[in-house]
């Protein structure tokens, strides 16, 4: 939210206090534009119309060397920060977690990643205090077989087993498209956060990029500041 649009809610007399907004009523119910604790960036402003937020973010991971052999990995680690950590936590052995760099280091066999724009490292972590929603997801691979092998998101809690959720690329392929190595995936209420490990299997000799497309971000820092320029703007209403 730029700091117009937050002035505007001031110039509105609207308030962070109530459910539904008055631009939210006007369409019947809450659909998240002008909430503070949300970022809609790009050219989203709510749920509507989350897709076309237009950030995104690209893993690229490589499993190399001609002693390499199939890896479990997770994609995306939730709160956990050893392989063993997943293992107890989630229930999948993960070889280990991709993060910036060679991961897997052994002869004639390496697991390499990196990140674009910003490290991994660095997306981990903002997701983990910023819980953010994904719209979309692209995989390049170099070879067609990887897409056989499925994305298994496992959402944690300490007090109860949850129910898990898996990704199938290969049910993504077009039967008419002349790229066999690229899938565009759709998401449906798919978040990263720090109760969430995603795991899958990168088959020996291959690599793949994934592109990950944001949506809406839960940003209390955001919200933070937000809440002050609101404020400075009413202040300045009343004064």
């Amino acid at each position: 939210m730029t700091k117009n649009e937050i002035i505007a809610l001031a110039e509105k007399g609207l308030t962070s206090s109530v459910m539904g907004y008055e631009g939210d009523k006007r369409s019947g119910g809450y659909v998240g534009q002008y909430d503070l604790g949300l970022s809609f960036m790009g050219g989203a402003s709510s749920f509507v119309d989350e897709s076309k937020n237009g950030i995104q973010y690209s893993m690229n991971i490589a499993n190399l060397g001609i002693a390499a052999v199939d890896r479990v990995l997770a994609l995306h680690p939730g709160s956990m920060t050893i392989p063993d950590e997943i293992t107890n936590a989630a229930g999948v052995a993960a070889a280990a977690i991709v993060t910036d760099g060679t991961i897997i280091a052994t002869v004639d066999a390496v697991v390499v990643c990196s990140g674009k724009p910003k490290p991994i490292k660095q997306l981990q972590a903002f997701v983990n205090r910023n819980p953010t929603r994904f719209t979309g997801l692209k995989m390049l691979v170099n070879n067609s077989d990887q897409f056989e092998e499925e994305l298994y998101v496992k959402k944690l809690s300490p007090f109860k087993n949850m129910e898990d959720q898996t990704i199938n690329p290969s049910a993504f392929k077009n039967s008419n498209q002349t790229d066999d190595k690229r899938v565009e995936i759709p998401l449906e209420d798919f978040q990263l956060d720090d109760q969430t490990v995603v795991v899958f299997t990168l088959k020996a000799g291959r690599s793949v990029t994934f592109t990950f497309f944001a949506g809406a971000i839960a940003n209390s820092a955001g919200e933070l500041n937000a809440k002050a320029v609101l404020a400075r703007a009413n202040m300045q209403r009343t004064y």
